[in-house]
């Protein structure tokens, strides 16, 4: 949705070169909205580039792109406005977070009552959380031993040798990513810098100018490749063979390593899944299944490939939130058999009742 907003909005306010400028412009409107839906901060974030141009064409454009940037913000507005109604249908409250609901201190900004730390997330941690976000996208991003900058810089000469101005748009989304996301609480880099995802493609295309200016390869469209004769084809050449080594670096080497510390990861196995799979546990469908976690929420998240987000499916779980809520939640599945399972410590045991009532 970014990419697709990104490049249609290029396609739409940047010397439009369509006959019918408004199908871009619907385009832009339409990713920018649904991104919104599911990344809502993420969204800001890649629209503010994009937000300074069009208030530049308010001020400065021709009344036909004025309507069209109207139209552009009326429907982004109004499909992002749908998560403020997700909000109260899952919450009571449209303005109410439903992650604050787990984790009360999960949220964007400064000061007390934001993060782990005692007095709440400071400038100072965001610095330590971007630093150790940027240096393991070094490695993440192409998978090239800590090199994965290497172009960016080439990338910036090509640009600006080039005058090639609206690739300034698309490429801003990453740094307005990196500035705003200071004031989330955590960094990342499990996943690697995941929450940069939204605008590596600033990276790629910057790294790609880099490539194809170090080869000699045409940056504008409609060049053609030029024919080095003599010892000038050992330039293309020689970035090839670079490219080629590097790729396959991260194919054979980074990568298998990279993923390979993810197997297992919170101790999450397949065969926690097993205890459903067998012929008893089937018979008992369909269930509910309240689950007691006994130290965090990964033991309940694990067996969620088992259902559907329809809770159609023959097992559906909700967590254990104390003896109250889970009567009121089984009062809502008058269908279902109702079960209390303890994963950590009877994994093939069902109980019809709360453990300490009742024997199984």
């Amino acid at each position: 949705m970014s990419a697709a907003f990104a490049l249609a909005w290029l396609d739409a306010f940047w010397q439009p070169r369509h006959h019918q400028p408004w199908l871009p412009t619907l385009t832009a409107a339409g990713a920018l909205g649904v991104l919104a839906l599911s990344r809502p901060f993420t969204a800001v974030c890649v629209a503010l580039p994009f937000g300074v141009h069009g208030l530049y064409l308010l001020a400065r454009g021709e009344s036909a792109v004025r309507r069209r940037l109207i139209v552009f913000t009326v429907i982004t507005l109004s499909l992002a406005s749908l998560h403020f109604v997700w909000q109260f249908a899952v919450t009571g409250d449209p303005l109410l977070n439903p992650y604050t609901l787990w984790w009360p201190y999960d949220q964007i900004g400064f000061g007390p009552g934001r993060g782990h730390l005692e007095g709440g997330h400071t400038l100072y941690q965001a610095w330590i959380n971007t630093r150790f976000s940027l240096y393991v996208g070094r490695f993440d991003l192409f998978g090239w031993a800590g090199y994965s900058w290497i172009f960016l810089p080439f990338g910036l000469i090509a640009v600006f040798r080039q005058r090639n101005w609206q690739s300034l748009l698309p490429i801003s989304v990453f740094p307005s990513l990196l500035i705003l996301y200071m004031a989330y609480w955590i960094g990342s880099s499990l996943f690697g810098p995941r929450y940069y995802y939204e605008g590596l493609y600033s990276l790629t295309l910057l790294s790609a100018a880099g490539i194809a200016w170090l080869a000699g390869w045409p940056l504008q469209p409609g060049a053609t490749f030029p024919n080095y004769p003599g010892r000038q084809s050992w330039r293309p050449l020689g970035v090839a063979v670079l490219l080629s080594l590097l790729v396959s670096a991260n194919v054979f080497f980074y990568t298998p390593g990279r993923l390979e510390r993810m197997y297992g990861l919170y101790g999450v196995q397949r065969s926690h899944l097993t205890p459903f799979q067998t012929p008893q546990a089937q018979k008992m469908t369909p269930a509910l299944i309240i689950v007691h976690t006994s130290k965090s929420w990964i033991e309940y998240g694990t067996l969620l490939e088992l259902q559907d987000p329809f809770l159609s499916t023959p097992f559906i779980f909700v967590i254990s939130r104390g003896a109250t809520v889970d009567e009121q939640v089984a009062a809502s599945f008058p269908d279902r058999n109702v079960y209390h399972y303890y994963p950590a410590s009877e994994p093939y045991t069902f109980y019809l009742a709360a453990k300490r009532l009742v024997t199984p």
